[in-house]
């Protein structure tokens, strides 16, 4: 394949490839830990994200978060 072709699926179907990439990844993560588990770590990659897209535009943890971290000695 050539650049331009590779970049022209990307442009246009840049969401159905994210969502089948997506599909994929969660299918195995139930595959292989089980429905309850899978879904458990999918809970947590949330929670991470949320974490994570948090601390990028703030450049400091939630002060919810601060409830459940010990404090600093």
């Amino acid at each position: 394949m050539n650049r331009e072709y590779i970049m022209y699926l990307l442009e246009n179907y840049l969401g159905r490839i994210i969502g089948v990439v997506l599909g994929f990844l969660i299918s195995l993560i139930f595959v292989i830990f089980g429905f309850l588990q899978g879904l458990l770590v999918l809970i947590l990659m949330g929670v991470g994200f949320y974490f994570g897209y948090y601390w990028d535009k703030e450049k400091q943890l939630p002060i919810s978060i601060h409830r459940f971290l010990p404090p600093r000695r």
